[in-house]
């Protein structure tokens, strides 16, 4: 029994610490889509910058699994990037 606590309380706090980090990319996207819009583009659009691996660049809805089921995407696959949120495979 000791066990099952021990991965219960784990996997607790392995939430809490993926939501500060899924919390903190999704400030540094609300901050880089803030600027990108303080720029005129004119007639013609802006090429899109790579993400650099761990940066956030876009946001995932999945509605089945709930309303609020909203999370910043990072470029990367690595243990890092997945544990702030969904990653994509670099530079596709």
């Amino acid at each position: 029994m000791p066990r099952a606590r021990y991965e219960a309380a784990g996997g607790g706090w392995t939430n809490i610490a993926s939501g500060r980090l899924q919390a903190q990319a999704d400030q540094e996207l609300e901050q880089q889509w803030a600027g990108a819009l303080g720029e005129d583009p004119g007639d013609e659009p802006l090429p899109l910058a790579a993400p650099e691996e761990g940066q956030p660049f876009a946001r995932i809805h999945i509605p089945a699994l709930g309303e609020d089921a909203v999370h910043t995407v990072v470029e990367g696959t690595r243990d890092e990037d997945l544990r702030t949120g969904p990653g994509r495979y670099a530079g596709c």
